[in-house]
């Protein structure tokens, strides 16, 4: 059915199949995972919908996205807003992962970071991971990766977005690649444990203005590139007024942090590294003392 119903018929039953799959004989009972529940559900509530497919349809693709993943992290850009670089590092049990895994995670990582942009468009993906082509596409009989393909398809069911994925090599996917492989040894936070403290001093974070998904101590947070769950990139672009921040920023930049501070008379807090200790400083107004340690 998937000359009409198109690729939906693969993935979609991917977890029913594991089960079958699992069974020891002709006539061993099957009992059905959650997942396969879900798919039957699906189609039960999905398939009169979905049962046509117009001759006329287009075929065009309106935006272009690149991923990769190296051993340390993942990046993506659409090639129409290159400068907005999704990217993030793997944690140590991530990076332990298949290059399946994590070019597989990398597309879901990316969707999820540019989804606005790509909503209600027909998409061209390119990935140098063969395998990951035929998962998006297909789904997976291993279940982990069968997880993944299923989020993808869910993101683009939510926000209508058409996924044709397409296999490059990797000479014609240097700038994504470049991306993945670079290390934010900048990208440094502080424990939950001084949040607390600091919180408890000052009184609640609306904002972490330099953070990362892997680091953020607020669930508003920017970035320096795009995250699957940042509120912006690049904050300087921002207003700092607006909330009461905490700032934890890289410190070859603390100078130009001080003076939009005092630019934007922002109320915040600044938490910097002085040899083995921490300090940090509270300010509200221009006159306010700079520093309290």
């Amino acid at each position: 059915m998937s000359i009409v119903l198109g690729h939906v018929t693969q993935i979609m039953t991917r977890f029913l199949s594991i089960d079958i799959l699992a069974a020891h004989s002709w006539d061993f009972y099957i009992p059905l995972s959650e997942d396969s529940i879900e798919q039957i559900r699906f189609w039960q509530n999905n398939l009169g919908a979905i049962n046509s497919r117009s001759i006329t349809e287009s075929y065009k693709c309106s935006k272009i996205v690149f991923s990769d993943a190296s051993s340390t992290g993942y990046a993506g850009y659409e090639v129409h807003a290159a400068n907005d670089v999704s990217h993030g590092m793997w944690s140590a049990e991530e990076a332990a992962k298949s290059s399946t895994w994590r070019e597989l995670t990398a597309v879901y990582r990316v969707l999820l970071s540019i989804a606005r942009v790509l909503a209600h468009k027909r998409v061209k993906w390119f990935t140098d991971n063969q395998g990951v082509v035929s998962i998006v596409f297909k789904g997976s009989m291993k279940h982990e990766l069968q997880n993944i393909a299923m989020a993808i398809y869910r993101l683009c069911m939510g926000y209508s977005i058409v996924l044709e994925m397409d296999w490059i090599p990797r000479s014609e996917n240097e700038k994504a690649d470049y991306f993945s492989k670079i290390t934010d040894f900048d990208d440094w936070g502080i424990s939950f444990e001084m949040l607390s403290i600091l919180q408890a001093r000052y009184g609640v974070f609306e904002i972490d203005w330099f953070a990362s998904e892997n680091n953020a101590k607020v669930s508003k947070f920017y970035s320096r590139f795009l995250n699957p769950s940042s509120f912006g990139v690049d904050a300087f672009t921002a207003n700092w007024d607006e909330y009461f921040g905490l700032f934890v920023p890289p410190i070859k930049i603390v100078h130009m942090v001080l003076r939009k501070m005092d630019a934007d008379q922002a109320k915040w807090v600044l938490v910097v590294p002085y040899g083995d200790r921490l300090h940090f400083g509270l300010y509200f107004v221009p006159q306010a003392s700079l520093f309290q340690q």
